[in-house]
């Protein structure tokens, strides 16, 4: 059985790191994603949950951050001025501080991706779950003719993130870059708004939308100018990961539930909260269809929609047999086209989402026979999405 992030150590490398310096140079941006496909998924057998195995991993990450911690407070504890010794201790528990030393277990996001991709496709990861897939990457994905050979941005799509399973939900490994390495900006951004005295209503406005539209966002050099795509649930998981560091030290509501902090403070030291076990699943709620980009389509640029509908439409048997048939979940396109809307607010909370119009392409649109709708349609402009979004 795995039973430690073995990954974590190779993460941040010198030659991992370096690679990534140099390949965070060549793109002209401070930080570079891989993209995935949930679309071209196999159907020959099933994918291994590995929810208690992420669950594990964020376990032993937070036991040795309150383990680190509590050696600093006991060396704090020794300071002979009492005024200094409390500085100190106030300073330790600066929940911003925490999440800092929670964050730095990780390493950078890209490259925490591609130690993870090596480990989910070992053979002892194989020995573990056989006759399961631990991690899916097809070599002909949904991005293969998306590009023109000579389009510099296809060098980026040399790094396909695997597509793996998690409290059953199907989403790219890339996805546990954006939440720790992204998550982690959103959540300092956070915290140093809260120090100005901005409310968070306020302050989580102008976070979504600097990361989704600004200098460094999906609408620009880590997103559209990059691949030529807007991650919707790129922008989900990053939300998802700050409410990951502010559940430290603080409740936090995930789907529609208030969940008590990972960690509480026992005089000057911490503690990790009785729910926070290696076999509580106390990570699931943070893991969510909003993370699946075939569930929660992207929004792509005008060349790329033609080729991904048209391989959607050839690929349609396959999609519904996958999400239909495997998964479970009912074979209509407006099931699938209410979803997509269900899924643009995180439980009601704007991420940033590109907005719910006839550019998003999503199962329900290209996977269902035109005489499935059609009805539906005759009697307006609508798209069969702007529909469902109006519902």
């Amino acid at each position: 059985m795995i039973s430690r992030p073995d990954y974590l150590s190779r993460a941040g490398s010198p030659s991992r790191v370096l690679l990534s310096a140099l390949f965070v140079l060549l793109l002209l941006t401070p930080a570079a994603a891989d993209e995935t496909d949930q679309f071209t998924l196999p159907t020959d057998q099933p994918f291994a949950d590995l929810g208690d195995y992420f669950n594990l991993v964020h376990y032993r990450v937070l036991e040795e951050v309150v383990e680190d911690f509590n050696r600093d407070v006991e060396r704090a504890l020794r300071v002979q001025n009492e005024a200094e010794r409390e500085r100190r201790m106030e300073a330790m528990h600066d929940p911003g501080l925490i999440a800092d030393r929670v964050r730095a277990k990780w390493g950078p996001g890209f490259f925490e991706m591609r130690a993870l991709e090596d480990l989910l496709h070992s053979r002892n990861m194989r020995e573990t779950y056989p006759d399961q897939y631990t991690a899916y990457r097809d070599p002909f994905w949904i991005y293969f003719y998306t590009h023109l050979p000579i389009d510099p941005r296809k060098l980026v799509l040399l790094f396909q993130a695997s597509t793996v399973k998690a409290y059953g939900v199907y989403f790219g490994t890339d996805k546990w870059g954006h939440f720790h390495d992204l998550g982690h900006f959103y959540f300092s951004d956070l915290h140093r708004m809260r120090g100005r005295g901005m409310e968070d209503e306020e302050a989580l406005r102008r976070i979504v939308h600097e990361y989704s539209q600004g200098p460094i966002s999906e609408a620009t050099t880590i997103g559209l100018w990059a691949t030529g795509v807007y991650s919707n649930a790129d922008l989900a998981s990053n939300y998802a990961g700050m409410l990951f560091y502010q559940n430290l030290r603080e409740p936090v509501e995930l789907q529609g539930e208030t969940h008590e902090p990972l960690m509480v403070r026992i005089g000057p030291f911490l503690a990790l909260n009785k729910h926070v076990r290696p076999e509580s699943a106390f990570l699931k709620p943070f893991i969510t269809d909003h993370w699946n980009e075939a569930l929660n389509p992207n929004l792509y640029e005008w060349g790329m929609r033609g080729p991904i509908r048209s391989r959607m439409e050839a690929m349609a048997d396959d999609i519904l047999k996958f999400y239909c048939d495997l998964d479970g979940r009912p074979r209509s396109p407006e099931y699938f086209n209410e979803l997509a809307v269900e899924l643009s607010t995180y439980f009601g909370k704007d991420y940033g989402h590109s907005g719910i119009d006839d550019r998003i392409i999503t199962i329900g649109d290209a996977c269902f026979p035109e005489s499935e709708s059609a009805d539906d349609d005759a009697e307006t402009d609508e798209t069969p999405l702007e529909q469902a979004a109006a519902r």
